[in-house]
């Protein structure tokens, strides 16, 4: 189920805590949207996707953090695209880095099998940077996830400075 709630009466310093509460008690994603409602008034809109089950818990939260009278629930279907799962390995040697850091990438391919995109899982890059900063190898965030992708995309090994990838043999 959808939930959509407006509000024109919160600072914005509630909403990261309003998206959290409601990640931890099972929304699947939650989206903030800011707007002007009547008489210019700012207000945010939140939709919230989560199970049915749900719904009602979560109204609640809502009602206790935000003070919000109800939520409009917007029945919809969810279409899923299909993606595979490969790790690429980050390795620096040069630097020290003796063991490779483990990227995980989500691929998109089209029924014939065609990879359309790919795309490295965030938390793991933020993981591979850390480990080339304590190194002294750092690389920004998008350069990392560019080159992780690259191999990712064409199963070729790649490098930025001393930072190589590749994907794992077998």
């Amino acid at each position: 189920m959808l939930l959509m709630i407006n509000v024109d009466d919160i600072s914005g310093e509630a909403v990261p805590h309003t998206i959290d509460g409601l990640m931890e008690r099972g929304a699947k994603s939650v989206h903030v949207v800011p707007a002007i409602t009547k008489k210019g008034r700012p207000e945010f809109i939140i939709f919230v996707d989560a199970p049915e089950h749900l719904t009602s818990d979560l109204t609640k939260y809502l009602a206790f953090e935000l003070g919000t009278l109800g939520a409009r629930i917007i029945e919809h279907r969810h279409l899923i695209i299909p993606y595979t799962r490969m790790d690429v390995l980050v390795e620096c040697p040069a630097a020290g880095l003796v063991e490779p850091v483990r990227v995980g990438v989500k691929c998109f391919e089209d029924e014939q099998g065609l990879t359309l995109r790919v795309k490295a899982e965030c938390e793991d890059i933020m993981g591979a940077l850390a480990a080339l900063e304590r190194i002294g190898a750092p690389l920004s965030f998008q350069g990392l996830k560019s080159l992780v992708e690259m191999v990712a995309q064409t199963g070729r090994e790649g490098s930025l400075g001393d930072v190589t990838a590749r994907v794992p043999k077998g």
